[in-house]
């Protein structure tokens, strides 16, 4: 063992690390003395760490951290700390992990840090700095100091992700989701999972509001570019992973949270959770167990069209409900099992958008004139049960997965139908999806491989009754059978080639009742390719070349102009530059890329005009960047910043009878620069006491003109306003004791509302100019989280 100058005497433990993991164990220690940690993953996941006490320097705490785990560690300057197996012990056999072990957060830090993520985006486990592709993560933590708590601020707060639903329609219902401008026809581009199952769109290009909330989640992992490989299906732009805390067979933790909150000009939110995981049997058998509820006070008063009375007040209300359970089932050192069950409910009593004619946000007045209550509900449960095992060929990973989703909305339409036409609409959707892979032991091995087969039959009622007048009911059977390869070798020592494909086969049975009634069916086989090269010039420095397919099977949708029919596939290609650096003594970590992606959307669709469903026809390009920086400027202050382009747009003309659908270099509606940017400082008060300040600030730029205000196609699309540029400062202070942490947090503390109109987040979200929708007003909430 080697000690770096000052490291062993400036830098102490400031709380006991109690006997556990070894992965949970160094942990702990990389938070409280903010050192960084380099390690393969696979050589911790066996080992049991018998503790340090409070006070030891950081060489005499990591000496009994490993003692007796056949590890050994070296400071490689005063700052950097790498792990590695000692020579003389053999490597025991363990189980194939997907997911990290939980992380115990019991102690409170003394300084801040940049952190070590471990993904699984690959299914493995790497180091993000080592994983060759864009990711952002969303940790436990950065979401807890961000105010994360769905996939809305996710959206808000993530570069390069945009995320809104459709003001037109009403109910807050139909969500549109797209990563680096990457819009289709009509299916969904961006793939949504929660831990490796599929969360699978509603209404072939929204998912309505099925996104899983991120209580009690490990981490949430964001991947740009085109997944098809190892993901599959509809994973076009990127996919989004939401992965839970895990079971731990060897330590038990909890987790408790209570808010409470004021939305000025709206009535007051509430929250409560729980999660509490441990062994039941010691290295044999673990459960979690998770509990949340929130309700979310409304700030649009619903008001009689006639009169101007008040019908209901903060009449768009929010709750959401999660129960999630799982157990894990160790037999022997190399088989895990883990069955789940979760249970997930959001309710809207009515919906966001109001009347700009009579509304004042300035002066806190959002007046919503529907006829009628616009509520909606979306619940699903989904049940998982997931092997792994180390078996002599290789790590086996096998999923099985039961999605099943209800949903129900009442909505006032404002574009299609008179504006005093209501309509029902509903989903009942059964999914059953399995997934198995078979990937190589040695990630740092010369040659490594994943190979492995998916498959799901999706059943789907979609019924519609506008006014009542007739029952338009939808019905499709969807299957889909994909074998999957994926191939690295190391060219050299540093230089490493990736081959890797997906060939998929679907079929799409359809029918509606109509009158008449109308059936059919179609099917595609496909294949979708990946080529990657990547240069790791140390264990600090990543540059990489990524060349990719994405592709989207066909979906069938209802449209109000034309007959039900199912849309063409959709496919794109991606390419990627990038580089990622750990530099300063591990005090900056730097990320960039640049990307070009292109797509073809086929001809126009006069059946899609001014609907649930406007995709821009013809072939079209994305064309950008992104830059993320972390920085450590001072022991206790740390600065993020990232930095994302994407100039999305049309590349060629489109006409249909002599009229102009769209003319080539018209944008396409998505935000073109968006940047998020924070500050956090912390105050040592006293040895178990620390107070932090964070400021966070995001910023999404205007997209300008785009083809769906050109006047020269108003005829065939029907807005003519654009959303503005949009600015959040969100702002958080915190006392930390042990493991408990009371929080003050300050939501659009400068009170933002612009009025926007669904443009800047997709090509499916238009409305009349009138019906807009804005940021959530300025909201103050304490909260008090207790860990052990």
């Amino acid at each position: 063992m080697a000690s770096a100058s000052g490291a062993d005497t400036v830098v102490r433990l400031s709380a006991d690390i109690g006997p556990r993991p070894v992965a949970e164990a160094l942990a702990a220690f990389g938070r409280q003395t903010g050192l960084q940690l380099i390690y393969v993953s696979t050589i911790a996941e066996a080992e049991q760490s018998k503790g340090a006490r409070a006070g030891l320097t950081a060489f005499e705490a990591l000496t009994q951290l490993v003692d007796g785990t056949g590890l050994a560690f070296e400071f490689l300057n005063a700052r950097t700390v790498r792990i590695f197996p000692a020579p003389v012990v053999v490597p025991t056999l363990t189980a194939a992990a997907p997911a990290p072990p939980h992380t115990d957060r019991r102690e409170s830090s003394r300084v801040l840090g940049l952190d070590e993520v471990v993904i699984t985006a690959t299914r493995g486990q790497q180091p993000l700095i080592r994983v060759p592709m864009d990711i952002k993560v969303w940790t436990e933590d950065t979401m807890e100091v961000s105010g994360i708590k769905g996939m809305a601020e996710l959206g808000a707060l993530t570069p390069d992700v945009g995320f809104a639903f459709s003001p037109a329609v009403g109910a807050d219902a139909y969500t549109h989701l797209d990563i680096r401008g990457v819009t289709n026809r009509s299916g969904a581009t961006t793939g949504v999972y929660l831990d490796d199952t599929p969360i699978p769109p509603a209404r072939a290009a929204t998912y309505m509001l099925s996104f899983p909330l991120t209580f009690d989640l490990d981490r949430v992992e964001i991947l740009a570019g085109p997944q098809t490989v190892l993901l599959g299906d509809h994973t076009q732009a990127g996919a989004i992973r939401f992965i839970p805390t895990q079971p731990s067979l060897t330590t038990s933790t909890g987790l408790f949270r209570a808010e409470w909150g004021m939305t000025e000009y709206g009535g007051p939110s509430y929250e409560a959770g729980a999660a509490v995981g441990g062994p039941l049997v010691t290295d044999v058998l673990g459960f979690r167990l998770t509990g949340w509820y929130r309700e979310d006070g409304g700030y649009v008063d619903r008001v009689d069209p006639a009169t101007g009375v008040t019908l209901d007040e903060n009449a768009n209300r929010y709750f959401s409900e999660l129960v999630r359970g799982a157990l894990t089932f160790a037999p022997s050192a190399a088989v895990q099992v883990t069955p789940s069950l979760t249970y997930q409910s959001i309710r809207n009593r009515d919906t966001s958008t109001f009347d700009s004619s009579v509304s004042n946000p300035s002066s806190g007045v959002f007046k919503n004139q529907s006829p009628v209550q616009q509520p909606f509900e979306d619940t699903y449960y989904l049940a998982s049960v997931k092997l792994t095992a180390r078996l002599r060929a290789g790590d086996l990973s096998a999923v099985a997965s039961y999605f099943d989703q209800t949903a129900t909305a009442l909505i006032w339409t404002t574009y299609s139908l008179p504006p005093t036409t209501t309509g029902y609409f509903g989903l009942q959707q059964r999914v059953y999806s399995a997934d198995i892979r078979l990937s190589s032991h040695d990630p740092d091995a010369a040659l490594t491989w994943t190979t492995g087969l998916f498959f799901d039959g999706e059943h789907a009622h979609h019924p519609y009754w506008p006014d009542g007048a007739y029952s338009d009911t939808a019905i499709t059977d969807q299957s889909r059978l994909e074998g999957f390869g994926q191939i690295a070798g190391k060219l050299t020592p540093r230089l490493t080639a990736t081959v890797g494909v997906r060939v998929g086969h679907s079929d799409l049975h359809y029918s509606d009742n109509l009158l008449p009634p109308i059936q059919g069916e179609t099917s595609e086989t496909w294949c979708a390719p990946r080529f990657g090269l990547s240069w790791q010039a140390d264990e600090e420095n990543l540059v990489y070349l990524t060349v990719a397919k994405g592709y989207g099977s066909p979906a069938f949708v209802q449209i109000t102009s034309a007959l039900p029919a199912p849309t063409r596939p959709d496919a794109l290609w991606s390419y990627e530059i990038g580089s990622k650096h750990e530099l300063l003594n591990s005090r900056l970590h730097l990320e960039a890329d640049v990307f070009h992606v292109e797509w073809d959307n086929g001809p126009p669709n006069p059946g899609f005009a001014g609907g649930e469903h406007t995709p821009v026809p013809g072939r079209a390009v994305s064309n950008g960047f992104d830059l993320t920086l972390q920085a450590l400027v001072t022991q206790r202050t740390k600065l993020a910043l990232d930095v994302a382009y994407a100039d999305a747009h049309v590349t060629q003309t489109s006409t249909l009878d002599g009229q102009l659908w769209v003319r080539a270099g018209a944008s396409l509606p998505v935000s073109p620069w968006n940047v998020t940017a924070s500050i956090e400082r912390d105050f040592l008060m006293r040895s178990n006491l620390t107070a932090s300040l964070r400021l966070e600030d995001a910023f999404r730029s205007t997209p300008g003109s785009t083809y769906l205000n050109d006047p020269a196609s108003l005829p065939l699309y029907i807005v003519s306003a654009t959303d503005p540029s949009v600015n959040i400062l969100n702002v958080r202070a915190a006392l930390k004791s042990s493991g408990f942490e009371a929080a003050v947090f300050l939501r659009n503390a400068l009170n933002s509302h612009p009025l926007m109109y669904g443009l800047a987040n997709g090509a499916d979200n238009i409305g009349t100019p009138t019906q807009v929708f804005t940021l959530v007003p300025r909201t103050a909430s304490v909260s008090g989280t207790w860990r052990f």
